[in-house]
Protein backbone atom coordinates (compact mmCIF):
# COMPACT_ATOMS: atom_id res chain seq x y z
CA UNK A 1 0.00 0.00 0.00
CA UNK A 2 1.30 3.43 -0.97
CA UNK A 3 4.72 4.57 0.15
CA UNK A 4 6.92 2.42 2.41
CA UNK A 5 6.47 3.09 6.12
CA UNK A 6 9.18 5.02 7.96
CA UNK A 7 10.32 2.71 10.73
CA UNK A 8 11.54 5.46 13.07
CA UNK A 9 7.97 6.72 13.44
CA UNK A 10 7.02 3.60 15.38
CA UNK A 11 10.20 3.03 17.38
CA UNK A 12 10.42 4.17 21.00
CA UNK A 13 12.92 7.08 21.24
CA UNK A 14 16.11 6.26 23.09
CA UNK A 15 16.91 7.57 26.52
CA UNK A 16 18.84 10.85 26.62
CA UNK A 17 21.61 10.80 29.23
CA UNK A 18 21.12 14.48 30.02
CA UNK A 19 17.53 13.92 31.12
CA UNK A 20 16.46 13.97 34.73
CA UNK A 21 14.32 11.10 35.90
CA UNK A 22 11.06 12.57 37.23
CA UNK A 23 9.54 10.05 39.65
CA UNK A 24 6.47 12.14 40.52
CA UNK A 25 5.33 12.17 36.87
CA UNK A 26 6.24 8.55 36.20
CA UNK A 27 4.30 7.56 39.32
CA UNK A 28 1.26 9.42 37.96
CA UNK A 29 1.42 7.43 34.72
CA UNK A 30 1.76 4.12 36.57
CA UNK A 31 -1.09 4.94 38.94
CA UNK A 32 -3.50 5.79 36.12
CA UNK A 33 -2.83 2.93 33.71
CA UNK A 34 -6.28 1.60 34.54
CA UNK A 35 -7.80 4.51 32.58
CA UNK A 36 -8.57 4.12 28.88
CA UNK A 37 -6.78 7.37 28.12
CA UNK A 38 -4.02 9.42 29.69
CA UNK A 39 -3.67 12.84 28.05
CA UNK A 40 -0.34 14.67 28.38
CA UNK A 41 -0.94 18.19 27.10
CA UNK A 42 1.41 21.20 27.27
CA UNK A 43 3.27 23.60 24.96
CA UNK A 44 6.64 22.80 23.42
CA UNK A 45 9.55 22.53 25.82
CA UNK A 46 7.79 20.87 28.74
CA UNK A 47 9.34 17.43 28.20
CA UNK A 48 6.28 15.45 27.07
CA UNK A 49 8.15 13.15 24.68
CA UNK A 50 11.07 12.68 27.05
CA UNK A 51 8.75 11.72 29.90
CA UNK A 52 6.84 9.18 27.82
CA UNK A 53 10.03 7.69 26.37
CA UNK A 54 11.35 7.21 29.91
CA UNK A 55 8.05 5.59 30.86
CA UNK A 56 8.11 3.31 27.80
CA UNK A 57 11.60 2.05 28.63
CA UNK A 58 10.77 1.54 32.31
CA UNK A 59 7.28 0.04 32.39
CA UNK A 60 6.96 -3.73 32.53
CA UNK A 61 4.33 -3.77 29.77
CA UNK A 62 4.44 -3.79 25.97
CA UNK A 63 4.41 -0.20 24.67
CA UNK A 64 3.48 0.53 21.04
CA UNK A 65 4.90 3.94 20.05
CA UNK A 66 3.69 6.13 17.16
CA UNK A 67 5.32 9.53 16.45
CA UNK A 68 2.88 11.54 14.36
CA UNK A 69 3.45 14.15 11.67
CA UNK A 70 1.20 16.03 9.25
CA UNK A 71 1.11 13.19 6.72
CA UNK A 72 -0.79 11.13 9.29
CA UNK A 73 -3.87 13.33 8.88
CA UNK A 74 -4.82 10.90 6.11
CA UNK A 75 -6.85 8.20 7.89
CA UNK A 76 -5.40 5.41 5.77
CA UNK A 77 -1.86 6.50 6.62
CA UNK A 78 -2.79 6.84 10.29
CA UNK A 79 -4.19 3.30 10.47
CA UNK A 80 -1.23 1.80 8.57
CA UNK A 81 1.22 3.30 11.07
CA UNK A 82 -0.97 2.43 14.05
CA UNK A 83 -0.95 -1.21 12.96
CA UNK A 84 2.81 -1.08 12.36
CA UNK A 85 3.32 0.28 15.88
CA UNK A 86 1.27 -2.56 17.36
CA UNK A 87 3.14 -5.13 15.25
CA UNK A 88 6.43 -3.94 16.76
CA UNK A 89 5.33 -5.64 19.98
CA UNK A 90 2.88 -8.18 18.58
CA UNK A 91 4.28 -9.49 15.27
CA UNK A 92 1.73 -10.58 12.70
CA UNK A 93 -1.08 -8.49 14.19
CA UNK A 94 -3.59 -6.61 12.05
CA UNK A 95 -4.08 -8.77 8.94
CA UNK A 96 -7.87 -8.44 8.91
CA UNK A 97 -7.79 -4.68 9.42
CA UNK A 98 -5.23 -4.29 6.64
CA UNK A 99 -7.23 -6.50 4.28
CA UNK A 100 -10.31 -4.36 4.87
CA UNK A 101 -8.30 -1.18 4.36
CA UNK A 102 -6.80 -2.48 1.13
CA UNK A 103 -10.20 -3.63 -0.11
CA UNK A 104 -11.76 -0.21 0.41
CA UNK A 105 -11.47 2.12 -2.54
CA UNK A 106 -11.55 5.88 -2.13
CA UNK A 107 -13.76 5.95 0.92
CA UNK A 108 -12.81 4.60 4.31
CA UNK A 109 -15.55 3.33 6.63
CA UNK A 110 -14.19 4.46 10.00
CA UNK A 111 -16.86 2.68 12.05
CA UNK A 112 -16.23 -0.63 10.27
CA UNK A 113 -12.47 -0.22 10.73
CA UNK A 114 -12.92 0.43 14.44
CA UNK A 115 -15.03 -2.71 14.77
CA UNK A 116 -12.53 -4.91 12.95
CA UNK A 117 -9.55 -3.50 14.86
CA UNK A 118 -11.23 -3.85 18.26
CA UNK A 119 -12.17 -7.45 17.48
CA UNK A 120 -8.60 -8.24 16.40
CA UNK A 121 -7.18 -6.79 19.61
CA UNK A 122 -9.70 -8.75 21.69
CA UNK A 123 -9.04 -12.03 19.89
CA UNK A 124 -5.29 -11.87 19.26
CA UNK A 125 -3.72 -9.88 22.12
CA UNK A 126 -4.09 -11.23 25.63
CA UNK A 127 -1.47 -8.96 27.21
CA UNK A 128 -2.20 -5.67 28.91
CA UNK A 129 -0.49 -3.08 26.66
CA UNK A 130 -0.18 0.65 25.99
CA UNK A 131 -0.29 2.67 22.76
CA UNK A 132 1.51 6.04 22.83
CA UNK A 133 0.53 8.66 20.23
CA UNK A 134 3.14 11.43 20.31
CA UNK A 135 2.64 14.93 18.81
CA UNK A 136 -1.08 14.40 18.26
CA UNK A 137 -1.52 18.14 17.71
CA UNK A 138 -0.06 17.63 14.22
CA UNK A 139 -3.06 15.50 13.17
CA UNK A 140 -5.74 17.16 15.30
CA UNK A 141 -7.07 19.18 12.30
CA UNK A 142 -8.12 15.87 10.65
CA UNK A 143 -11.81 15.21 11.29
CA UNK A 144 -11.43 11.67 9.96
CA UNK A 145 -8.62 10.77 12.37
CA UNK A 146 -10.40 12.43 15.29
CA UNK A 147 -13.59 10.51 14.52
CA UNK A 148 -11.75 7.20 14.22
CA UNK A 149 -9.78 7.66 17.43
CA UNK A 150 -12.81 8.92 19.35
CA UNK A 151 -14.80 5.88 18.26
CA UNK A 152 -11.90 3.55 19.04
CA UNK A 153 -11.59 4.93 22.57
CA UNK A 154 -15.27 4.22 23.25
CA UNK A 155 -14.82 0.55 22.30
CA UNK A 156 -11.28 -0.39 23.34
CA UNK A 157 -10.88 -3.76 25.06
CA UNK A 158 -9.95 -3.63 28.74
CA UNK A 159 -6.34 -4.66 28.07
CA UNK A 160 -5.57 -1.75 25.70
CA UNK A 161 -4.82 1.78 26.92
CA UNK A 162 -3.84 4.96 25.10
CA UNK A 163 -1.50 7.77 26.09
CA UNK A 164 -1.73 10.87 23.90
CA UNK A 165 0.91 13.62 23.99
CA UNK A 166 -0.20 16.88 22.40
CA UNK A 167 0.33 20.63 22.53
CA UNK A 168 -3.45 21.05 22.39
CA UNK A 169 -6.46 19.15 23.71
CA UNK A 170 -7.58 16.67 21.01
CA UNK A 171 -10.99 17.39 19.48
CA UNK A 172 -12.10 13.78 19.41
CA UNK A 173 -15.47 12.96 17.87
CA UNK A 174 -18.23 11.80 17.86
CA UNK A 175 -18.55 11.89 21.65
CA UNK A 176 -15.28 13.57 22.46
CA UNK A 177 -13.65 13.31 25.83
CA UNK A 178 -16.80 14.20 27.75
CA UNK A 179 -18.18 10.66 28.01
CA UNK A 180 -14.83 9.16 28.98
CA UNK A 181 -14.34 11.90 31.56
CA UNK A 182 -17.80 11.27 33.03
CA UNK A 183 -16.92 7.59 33.33
CA UNK A 184 -13.62 8.49 35.02
CA UNK A 185 -11.73 6.80 32.20
CA UNK A 186 -9.44 9.76 31.46
CA UNK A 187 -6.47 11.10 33.42
CA UNK A 188 -4.27 14.01 32.46
CA UNK A 189 -1.01 15.87 32.94
CA UNK A 190 -0.90 19.54 31.93
CA UNK A 191 1.67 22.32 31.86
CA UNK A 192 1.25 22.92 35.60
CA UNK A 193 2.29 19.36 36.42
CA UNK A 194 4.98 19.12 33.73
CA UNK A 195 6.67 22.38 34.67
CA UNK A 196 9.99 21.74 36.40
CA UNK A 197 9.94 22.38 40.13
CA UNK A 198 12.73 24.34 41.79
CA UNK A 199 14.17 21.11 43.19
CA UNK A 200 14.12 19.43 39.77
CA UNK A 201 15.90 22.41 38.20
CA UNK A 202 18.57 22.19 40.89
CA UNK A 203 19.01 18.47 40.24
CA UNK A 204 19.12 18.95 36.47
CA UNK A 205 21.70 21.75 36.58
CA UNK A 206 23.85 19.78 39.04
CA UNK A 207 23.61 16.64 36.91
CA UNK A 208 24.43 18.31 33.58
CA UNK A 209 26.56 21.34 34.49
CA UNK A 210 27.96 20.46 37.91
CA UNK A 211 26.59 23.77 39.21
CA UNK A 212 24.81 24.09 42.54
CA UNK A 213 21.90 26.52 42.25
CA UNK A 214 20.89 28.33 45.44
CA UNK A 215 17.26 27.81 46.41
CA UNK A 216 16.23 31.38 45.54
CA UNK A 217 17.71 31.14 42.03
CA UNK A 218 16.03 27.81 41.34
CA UNK A 219 12.73 29.13 42.66
CA UNK A 220 12.88 32.17 40.37
CA UNK A 221 13.71 30.02 37.35
CA UNK A 222 10.85 27.65 38.16
CA UNK A 223 8.43 30.54 38.63
CA UNK A 224 9.28 32.43 35.46
CA UNK A 225 10.59 29.88 33.01
CA UNK A 226 7.46 28.96 30.96
CA UNK A 227 9.19 25.65 30.34
CA UNK A 228 12.21 27.14 28.58
CA UNK A 229 14.57 26.01 31.34
CA UNK A 230 14.18 22.46 30.01
CA UNK A 231 15.63 23.40 26.64
CA UNK A 232 18.38 25.47 28.18
CA UNK A 233 19.59 22.87 30.64
CA UNK A 234 19.39 20.08 28.08
CA UNK A 235 21.09 22.18 25.41
CA UNK A 236 24.46 21.08 24.12
CA UNK A 237 25.59 24.69 23.90
CA UNK A 238 28.44 25.26 26.32
CA UNK A 239 27.52 28.95 26.63
CA UNK A 240 24.52 28.07 28.79
CA UNK A 241 26.80 26.60 31.44
CA UNK A 242 28.57 29.95 31.79
CA UNK A 243 25.25 31.83 31.78
CA UNK A 244 23.83 29.71 34.57
CA UNK A 245 27.01 30.24 36.57
CA UNK A 246 26.78 33.98 35.95
CA UNK A 247 23.17 34.02 37.07
CA UNK A 248 24.20 32.42 40.34
CA UNK A 249 26.92 35.04 40.86
CA UNK A 250 24.50 37.86 40.04
CA UNK A 251 21.76 36.73 42.39
CA UNK A 252 22.53 39.53 44.81
CA UNK A 253 22.09 42.22 42.17
CA UNK A 254 18.95 44.29 41.86
CA UNK A 255 17.96 42.58 38.60
CA UNK A 256 16.53 39.08 38.76
CA UNK A 257 17.94 35.87 37.36
CA UNK A 258 15.72 35.97 34.29
CA UNK A 259 16.69 39.57 33.49
CA UNK A 260 20.34 38.61 33.79
CA UNK A 261 19.94 35.67 31.42
CA UNK A 262 17.88 37.72 28.93
CA UNK A 263 20.45 40.51 28.80
CA UNK A 264 23.36 38.09 28.46
CA UNK A 265 21.67 36.08 25.72
CA UNK A 266 20.82 39.26 23.80
CA UNK A 267 24.34 40.67 24.09
CA UNK A 268 25.85 37.48 22.63
CA UNK A 269 23.90 37.76 19.37
CA UNK A 270 25.37 39.35 16.24
CA UNK A 271 23.96 42.83 15.42
CA UNK A 272 21.66 41.51 12.67
CA UNK A 273 20.01 39.07 15.09
CA UNK A 274 19.77 41.74 17.80
CA UNK A 275 17.93 44.07 15.43
CA UNK A 276 15.57 41.29 14.39
CA UNK A 277 14.84 40.46 18.04
CA UNK A 278 14.12 44.07 18.90
CA UNK A 279 11.94 44.76 15.88
CA UNK A 280 9.94 41.55 15.95
CA UNK A 281 9.22 41.93 19.68
CA UNK A 282 6.47 44.38 18.66
CA UNK A 283 4.45 41.36 17.51
CA UNK A 284 2.69 39.07 19.98
CA UNK A 285 2.50 36.32 17.35
CA UNK A 286 5.02 35.99 14.54
CA UNK A 287 5.07 34.23 11.21
CA UNK A 288 7.91 34.57 8.71
CA UNK A 289 5.64 36.51 6.35
CA UNK A 290 4.48 38.89 9.08
CA UNK A 291 8.05 39.57 10.21
CA UNK A 292 9.16 40.15 6.61
CA UNK A 293 6.36 42.69 6.15
CA UNK A 294 7.09 44.46 9.43
CA UNK A 295 10.86 44.62 9.10
CA UNK A 296 11.14 44.86 5.29
CA UNK A 297 13.08 41.58 5.07
CA UNK A 298 13.02 38.47 2.93
CA UNK A 299 14.73 36.00 5.27
CA UNK A 300 12.67 36.01 8.48
CA UNK A 301 12.00 32.27 8.18
CA UNK A 302 15.72 31.59 8.54
CA UNK A 303 16.02 34.00 11.46
CA UNK A 304 13.13 32.36 13.31
CA UNK A 305 14.64 28.91 12.71
CA UNK A 306 17.96 30.18 14.07
CA UNK A 307 16.33 31.52 17.23
CA UNK A 308 14.42 28.29 17.80
CA UNK A 309 17.50 26.13 17.32
CA UNK A 310 19.41 28.29 19.79
CA UNK A 311 16.72 28.12 22.50
CA UNK A 312 16.47 31.91 22.39
CA UNK A 313 13.34 32.22 24.54
CA UNK A 314 11.00 31.45 21.65
CA UNK A 315 8.05 29.07 21.31
CA UNK A 316 6.81 27.59 18.04
CA UNK A 317 3.15 26.69 17.52
CA UNK A 318 0.81 25.75 14.68
CA UNK A 319 -1.86 28.17 13.47
CA UNK A 320 -3.90 27.97 10.26
CA UNK A 321 -1.68 25.17 8.99
CA UNK A 322 1.38 27.44 9.28
CA UNK A 323 4.36 27.69 11.58
CA UNK A 324 4.06 30.58 14.05
CA UNK A 325 6.18 31.77 16.96
CA UNK A 326 6.01 33.90 20.05
CA UNK A 327 8.64 35.09 22.49
CA UNK A 328 8.38 34.14 26.14
CA UNK A 329 6.50 36.94 27.85
CA UNK A 330 9.35 38.18 30.04
CA UNK A 331 11.84 38.14 27.15
CA UNK A 332 9.39 40.05 24.97
CA UNK A 333 9.00 42.67 27.72
CA UNK A 334 12.79 42.93 28.00
CA UNK A 335 13.13 43.45 24.23
CA UNK A 336 10.30 45.99 24.01
CA UNK A 337 11.70 48.01 26.89
CA UNK A 338 15.17 47.99 25.33
CA UNK A 339 13.79 49.06 21.94
CA UNK A 340 11.72 51.88 23.44
CA UNK A 341 14.68 53.08 25.52
CA UNK A 342 17.43 52.80 22.89
CA UNK A 343 15.49 53.84 19.78
CA UNK A 344 12.09 55.37 20.56
CA UNK A 345 11.60 56.61 16.98
CA UNK A 346 12.06 53.12 15.55
CA UNK A 347 9.75 51.70 18.23
CA UNK A 348 6.99 54.17 17.31
CA UNK A 349 7.41 53.51 13.57
CA UNK A 350 7.26 49.74 14.08
CA UNK A 351 4.13 50.03 16.22
CA UNK A 352 2.44 52.00 13.43
CA UNK A 353 3.55 49.51 10.80
CA UNK A 354 2.39 46.56 12.92
CA UNK A 355 -1.04 48.17 13.32
CA UNK A 356 -1.31 48.55 9.53
CA UNK A 357 -0.32 44.91 8.96
CA UNK A 358 -2.79 43.55 11.52
CA UNK A 359 -5.58 45.73 10.11
CA UNK A 360 -4.86 44.46 6.60
CA UNK A 361 -4.94 40.89 7.92
CA UNK A 362 -8.29 41.55 9.54
CA UNK A 363 -7.07 41.24 13.13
Amino acid sequence: MGNPLIVTKYLIPGRRPALLRRPRLLDFLYEHLDRKLILVSAPAGYGKTSLLAEFAHDVDLPVCWYSLDRSDRDLRVFIEYLLAAIRQRFPGFGHRTLEFLEGAERTTDADALVGILVNEIHEEIADYFVIVLDDYNLVNPSEAVNYFLGSLLQRLPENCHLIIASRTIPTLTPRGLAVLTARQEVAGLGARELRFTAQEIQQLVLQNYQQELPDEVAQELARQSEGWITGIVLSAQATWKDLIAGAVRARGASSGVYEYLANEVFSQQIPEVQQFLLGSSILDEMSAARCDALLDLDHSAGMLDLLEQGNIFIVRFEKDEERWYRYHALFQSFLRHKLATDDPERAAALHRRAAEILTAEGE
